[in-house]
């Protein structure tokens, strides 16, 4: 989780956070510009955030790019 490259993986023994069901479904309202043009007619409904989940997924593509930054 955020280590960085020069640290190998198998020196760490962090454990990922476990998912919180609350969390992720937290509504998450986008962002939009209230002056384009385009949106002005639109509406945005609330999403689940899904924010543990991303967290996660962003976790390991850094593990997978820092093993791929290592064999190069």
């Amino acid at each position: 989780m955020g280590r960085p490259t020069v640290i190998p993986c198998d020196s760490i023994n962090a454990q990922r956070p476990p998912i919180d069901v609350e969390k992720e479904a937290e509504p998450w309202v986008p962002y939009y510009n209230p002056n384009d043009p385009n949106t002005i007619d639109k509406t945005f409904p609330d999403r689940p955030s899904h924010l543990c989940t991303v967290f996660e997924r962003i976790c390991t593509i850094t593990e997978v790019l820092g093993s791929v930054m290592a064999s190069l």
